[in-house]
């Protein structure tokens, strides 16, 4: 979730909505092979990582369900 959020962040950031039309779909719900999408979104997944790379990092344990009420949610 994280990754998509960054990618996001970066199409918005640098005005790409156009050339990354797919990233935040589910694959489900694309109607071009796979393989072209990935090829397609090359640059902006090495972005996405160098980004990642360069942040700090703070795991935090929490410890209840997944749910639109949980933790996890109000962190996110």
């Amino acid at each position: 979730m994280y990754r998509k959020r960054v990618g996001e962040a970066i199409i918005e950031n640098h005005d790409l909505c156009d050339d990354y039309p797919d990233w935040d779909e589910r694959w489900s719900s694309i109607a071009r092979r796979r393989s072209e999408v990935r090829d397609e979104e090359y640059i902006l997944e090495r972005r996405v990582s160098t980004y990642i790379r360069e942040q700090p990092f703070l795991w935090v344990d929490l410890d209840d369900e997944p749910s639109a009420d949980s933790d996890r949610a109000y962190l996110e």
